[in-house]
């Protein structure tokens, strides 16, 4: 994506005031690369300053974690008591959640990926005492940084961004080891439950329409084994099948409202079910009535919802 004079500023950053010192020389390009629950960006810009306020903070509900490394030119950053120099191949942190100052003084070449706080297992006090400054120069920090680079470039050049999913989880592995790594911590954090079970709710919110998609569709879009998928939920092999039916039989009864006129097999077509039998059969086992019988019963309706 291009940005180009004041109309480019203004439309430049989500979520944060911008500045720049001459707004009709202001130009940039941005990649932006979204996963499922986190996204990559590499940019290339003008100078310019950012600044997160509460304004933007109120109007985002949930918390998360920037990781920033400077391809080309340095970033003062400046977040709670902190306040440091990002020099160009050094990396830093910052929280979605707290006010922050970022100034491109120059010419900046910047990557990052932001990722939500609940998906890192680490203790949001541990983040604030070292956002905005340099994350050690370790291995570690420079292949995190190296990482995004190459995934963005492969994305957005070759059209090579491969399985999501498995992405993501590569990813997330790398942000853990380097905030633990930030905040002191010897523990590694490779607990995946969070991510597992978020991402499971996620598939289920947006393929369970398809008559197609089961829990194996799952194990494969995670690259895990049913075996290795039920880990992460309740021991009963049922589970996750029963969440697949019950967002399926949910979609199904707001349609039925929605569309009190639409034949009953068109219903269960369009929210996953092999065919009416099967819907009408599990949503008596919901409800206690027929699909038919659910659009007359108004009571029913108002209890169910």
């Amino acid at each position: 994506m291009s940005f180009d004079g004041a109309a480019g500023l203004a439309q430049f950053a989500r979520g944060m005031d911008v500045v720049s010192p001459d707004a009709a020389e202001f130009s940039a390009r941005l990649a932006l690369v979204p996963l499922v629950h986190v996204a990559m960006s590499a940019r290339l810009q003008t100078p310019l300053t950012t600044s997160r306020t509460e304004r933007w903070i109120a109007e985002e509900s949930e918390g998360a974690i920037i990781f920033g490394a400077q391809n080309r030119g340095g970033v003062i950053c400046r977040q709670g008591e902190n306040a440091a120099v990002i020099a160009p191949g050094r990396s830093t942190l910052l929280l979605t959640d707290v006010p922050f100052v970022m100034e491109h003084p120059g010419v900046t070449e910047p990557v990052g990926l932001q990722v939500p706080l609940e998906l890192l297992g680490v203790a949001r006090d541990e983040l604030v005492a070292v956002a905005a400054l340099p994350l050690p120069d370790s291995p570690l920090t420079r292949a995190t940084r190296t990482f995004v680079n190459h995934f963005v470039h492969e994305a957005v050049v070759d059209g090579t961004a491969g399985d999501v999913a498995d992405v993501e989880l590569a990813v997330l592995d790398l942000v853990r080891a380097t905030v633990a790594q930030a905040v002191g911590r010897a523990r590694r954090l490779e607990d995946r439950t969070l991510y597992v079970r978020s991402t499971v709710r996620d598939l289920i919110e947006r393929r369970h329409r398809s008559p197609e998609f089961s829990v194996d569709s799952i194990a494969r879009a995670l690259h895990l084994s049913r075996r290795q998928l039920y880990r992460y939920f309740s021991p009963d092999e049922d589970g996750l099948a029963d969440l697949i039916a019950e967002r399926r039989i949910e979609s199904a009864r707001r349609l039925l409202l929605d569309h009190p006129h639409a034949p009953i097999g068109e219903v269960a077509a369009s929210t996953g079910f092999a065919n009416a039998n099967t819907f009408r059969s599990q949503f008596v086992r919901r409800f206690g009535v027929t699909p038919t019988e659910y659009r007359r019963e108004p009571n029913v309706a108002e209890r169910s919802a």
